[in-house]
């Protein structure tokens, strides 16, 4: 869980023109040293301007005026200011960025506004903390409980609290970046504290972040939309809840992402790829798999090509379906005495096999195939025989990484290109499917210790 400390914010609205906008500065503690002005593009950072602070503390930085959001002030001595871009011209007055107390603005009179909302927000929470702690005592502890007084005075002091903090928003300018940022803010920082402390919260975090329009442009230079879409996956994973309760919830969330970007092709290909990437790395295999299917259902938006095939693995290649048969030709690379001219994966006879694609060239295949050797007896005792398939187009690298494997190894030498690896919708290695006798796939091992787990406790 990420600790969630204030940051100082200068708020971009919309400019109009066609020349570049200026950070100008004074910090002399940070003289000589460089500095960088990162931006944000959806998932991505980038550079927008760099510059080396001169002796006596002066700095000017330039991006480009159709950037609208926010952007982190980087120092070579690793400080750092995260900034919402706003006026053409701002000026910035101190010391060194981890004074923020002794920082000056001018020329940009919503990052004044958000500085005094920072640190009142900031202690806000601190009070809020303290009162949440107290409360259940008051209401449920023997020698205070009697003291109903007090606890209706703490009750009345977080409701004022929490209507102060509401009350500031509510004042801002309408179309204020603010007004629009800070709330998104707010439910990013919450969410781990609700895991964590304030579990009654939880349904109205899922009510919030299915009322977020994920179409606003503000999203694509704020540098939020990562932490507010893993930050709910991370809060629904950790629910409580029963692990089909869970699979359920996130489905949900997932209909509605991909209903609320109807019609936006980019965007929807942009945060579909990543969320489907973060569930496989949180090995929730079904859920990336609702996913993968909706939005290969789904007729509104067109999927990029490589992402397309990524999802079809999942819809043909999924728990329960059969996997295509394999011909091994004997003429080609192979270690193993089974294979002969009119070897197939249906003809091994097989009770159970564990298919791996890799290569040679593969770091993490390289990293993982060699594990296997050490659950390859108790495996082989549960009926498992292991068989690999090699996207390498050398033969001699082929006979060299495969030389110390006990199992089954074939290549066609086609790579890429090699039918078996396109039929199996192969789009990284390692890839890997355990197979009954009937080639029905079992599970989608995404890691040997997953395959040897699941091996040791289900078979």
């Amino acid at each position: 869980m990420h600790k969630i400390t204030p940051i100082l914010v200068i708020v971009f609205l919309t400019f109009t023109g066609l020349q570049a906008q200026n950070i100008t500065g004074i910090l002399p503690q940070h003289a000589g040293q460089q500095l960088k002005l990162v931006g944000f593009d959806n998932f991505n950072t980038v550079v927008l301007d760099s510059a080396v602070v001169d002796a006596a503390g002066n700095f000017n930085m330039k991006y480009t005026a159709n950037y609208k959001g926010m952007g982190v002030l980087q120092t070579q001595d690793k400080s750092s200011l995260v900034l919402v871009l706003n006026e053409p011209n701002i000026q910035l007055i101190g010391t060194h960025l981890k004074e923020v107390a002794k920082l000056k603005f001018t020329n940009s009179s919503e990052n004044l506004l958000f500085v005094e909302y920072a640190n009142q927000q900031a202690q806000r929470q601190n009070a809020l903390v303290a009162w949440r702690h107290l409360l259940p005592l008051y209401k449920n502890a023997e020698v205070l409980k009697s003291q109903q007084q007090v606890s209706q005075s703490i009750q009345a002091e977080m409701n004022r609290l929490q209507q102060e903090d509401t009350q500031f928003i509510t004042n801002l300018e309408k179309g204020s970046y603010l007004k629009w940022f800070i709330p998104i803010r707010t439910l990013v920082s919450e969410m781990p504290a609700t895991v964590r402390r304030y579990t009654e919260r939880i349904p109205e975090n899922i009510a919030q972040f299915r009322n977020i329009d994920f179409n606003n442009s503000k999203f694509k230079n704020s540098g939020i939309l990562k932490e507010v879409l893993e930050g709910h996956y991370m809060l629904l994973e950790n629910m409580g809840q029963s692990m089909d309760s869970i699979a359920n919830q996130m489905n949900r969330s997932s209909d509605f992402l991909i209903e609320n970007l109807s019609g936006n092709e980019s965007l929807l290909n942009t945060l579909g790829e990543h969320l489907f990437n973060y569930l496989e790395k949180r090995s929730l295999y079904t859920v990336s798999a609702h996913l993968a299917v909706q939005l290969l259902s789904q007729n509104t938006c067109k999927l990029e090509a490589k992402f397309s095939n990524k999802l079809e693995a999942y819809r043909k290649m999924k728990v329960g379906t059969t996997a295509p048969d394999i011909s091994f030709l004997a003429t080609q690379p192979h270690k193993g005495a089974a294979f002969n001219k009119n070897t197939t994966l249906s003809g091994l006879k097989n009770t159970y096999t564990l298919l791996v694609f890799g290569a040679s060239w593969c770091t993490a295949c390289v990293e993982e195939l060699p594990k296997i050797q050490a659950y390859y007896t108790a495996w082989k005792a549960k009926g498992v025989e292991v068989v690999f398939v090699s996207l390498d187009t050398d033969s001699t690298l082929f006979a060299s990484f495969t030389q110390p494997f006990s199992w089954l190894s074939y290549s066609d030498l086609k790579g890429w290109q090699s039918d078996i690896a396109k039929n199996y919708y192969v789009f990284a290695t390692p890839t890997m499917y355990l197979l009954d006798s009937n080639r029905k796939i079992l599970v989608r091992p995404n890691s040997v210790a997953h395959a040897n787990a699941w091996i040791s406790q289900r078979l």
